[in-house]
């Protein structure tokens, strides 16, 4: 490479710095929170589709049923809690 050609880093795109907004109110950055809530939403639908979301969904529901009906039932807290995790997370590979 001679002196007087250019790094190959030149071609590229810079990278921008986030601005920090420290001068944002609280409403505000709840509200930026909320939008970028719905943001992520969105694109997990997008991802997995409505079938997706709604066998998540329904994994939840099912989920926080039973394991509040197992806790009523009588079975220990952490095994009616870990019973509702493992049915979220197979929820979530179906």
């Amino acid at each position: 490479m001679s002196i007087n050609q250019h790094p190959a880093t030149t071609r590229l795109p810079r990278i921008a710095v986030p601005e920090t907004h420290a001068s944002l109110s609280q409403s505000s950055a709840r509200q930026n929170r909320f939008q970028q809530l719905i943001r992520d939403v969105r694109n997990i639908c997008a991802a997995i589709g409505v079938l997706g979301l709604l066998v998540l969904c329904g994994g939840g529901a099912l989920a926080a049923l039973c394991t509040a009906w197992a806790i009523q039932v009588g079975v220990p807290y952490p095994m009616a809690i870990a019973a509702g995790y493992c049915t979220v997370a197979c929820s979530a590979c179906l």
